[in-house]
């Protein structure tokens, strides 16, 4: 059980690092909400079977739709309070030195 809430943790932390710097390299932070969120379902539904297959977590194949869904509204919640701010941080220094 640890095994798949370690993964899932990790996948949900993989997904909000990709679309941090989607964000900000390909959109240049100016991505609407719509795209993101899109984009955040897209890569949360991909990596869960993934996860599911690679690392044989739990649960039988159904379970992938609930692991995806983990996986969304974790990313969610890291991209706001974690990485978000440790990106921000990391342009604002790159913006002083300039």
């Amino acid at each position: 059980m640890w095994n798949t809430i370690a993964w899932l943790g990790v996948g949900s932390a993989v997904v909000a690092s990709l679309m941090e710097l989607i964000k900000f390299k390909v959109y240049d932070n100016k991505a609407t909400k719509v795209k993101m969120t899109l984009l955040g379902l897209l890569f949360s539904g991909v990596l869960s079977p993934v996860l599911y297959f690679g690392f044989t977590l739990l649960g039988t194949p159904v379970a992938m739709v609930l692991y995806w869904i983990i996986m969304f509204i974790v990313q969610k919640y890291l991209d706001m309070k974690a990485i978000r701010p440790i990106v921000k941080s990391i342009i604002q220094k790159k913006i002083e030195k300039l």
